[in-house]
């Protein structure tokens, strides 16, 4: 019997997707109501992208790397909560940067951005299963 993915990543995949769609569009109302047209729709469409973006590269990287033998489960699971951990902390980083910056726009830049960088954990959380292929 396979080990259960931790309830941690389970959670985080379930509602990580609907969490920057919703953060997107609440940066899509107050970037065009308070900051302007053009910031307020084309940051937070620019971080949903960059979310998926985010994804899909940190998941080809772990595909190529699946196929290099030097790679031990140990080393695959520090890899999988490396990305995954270190996305996260970003993730509360760019925020509180984004909350004590100086100058407005700048702030408004970091806040609606900033969940851009939970798509390398959502792929990182994905590819958890992948360690039962090492031994």
């Amino acid at each position: 019997m396979k080990p259960q993915k931790p309830v941690a990543m389970q959670l985080f995949e379930r509602w990580v997707v609907v969490f920057v769609i919703v953060w997107s569009a609440l940066s899509v109302f107050y970037g065009v109501t308070f900051v302007g047209m053009a910031e307020g729709i084309a940051l937070p469409l620019m971080a949903l992208f960059m979310f998926f973006v985010g994804r899909w590269m940190l998941f080809v990287i772990l595909i190529v790397q699946k196929r290099n033998s030097a790679i031990s489960r140990k080393l695959w699971d520090f890899v999988i909560y490396f990305f995954w951990g270190g996305s996260i902390i970003s993730f509360f980083y760019f925020l509180v940067s984004g909350i004590f910056a100086s100058e407005e726009n700048y702030t408004y830049f970091l806040i609606a951005v900033s969940p851009f960088v939970l798509g390398p954990a959502l792929g990182a959380s994905k590819m958890w299963e992948q360690r039962f292929e090492y031994q």
